[in-house]
């Protein structure tokens, strides 16, 4: 059965598809896909998605990390939960500025993303945990949707905030927040 908002199903002889929750769902034309596709930054789940052009979209914006994630402009596919787990995994605050993350560390989180995203859509289930940082069997997040309850690994409460209206979450200790400027 459908759980949640479910807007599409794809129903086939070996399997269901559900699309839930999509902030915009309707029916296009070739022509319209190809134009949605030439707005959209690179996607850590093609083959030819572009690191360095992920790398210089993020470096030449002065707004936070957190929101460029989720900019599709930037980076495709990345949604709330991804935004989340790839910041604490590389361990930056979310409310850094784009142009003040180093080249490398980026790098480092494009390479965990499409790890991540791979094994998502393998699994069909977003995990980001390393199993032995999982402490319940549910523990398949490091801070989303954790507000409040401690941290994985170092025990500090898990904290949220709201960004461009779609909450986000952070370890204060383990992602410590920039001065102002950063």
């Amino acid at each position: 059965q459908p759980r949640g908002a479910v807007r599409v199903r794809l129903l086939a002889e070996h399997g269901v598809a559900d699309l839930t929750g999509p902030s915009a769902c309707e029916v296009i034309t070739a022509e319209e896909k190809a134009a949605v596709h030439a707005r959209l930054g690179p996607d850590p789940l093609r083959t030819d998605g572009d690191v360095a052009q992920f790398v210089a979209g993020v470096r030449r914006r002065a707004r936070p990390v957190g929101e460029l994630l989720m900019d599709q402009s930037v980076i495709a596919g990345v949604g709330n939960i991804y935004r989340a787990e790839a910041l604490y995994r590389e361990r930056i605050h979310p409310w850094r500025l784009g142009k003040n993350v180093p080249p490398a560390r980026l790098r480092a989180m494009w390479a965990d993303l499409e790890e991540l995203m791979a094994d998502g859509v393998a699994t069909g289930r977003i995990v980001t945990t390393e199993e032995e940082d999982r402490q319940e069997e549910d523990d398949r997040w490091y801070v989303y949707h954790r507000t409040g309850r401690p941290c994985l690994r170092c025990g500090s409460r898990v904290v949220e905030d709201v960004m461009a209206g779609r909450r986000v979450f952070w370890c204060p200790r383990e992602q410590r927040r920039p001065p102002a400027a950063s």
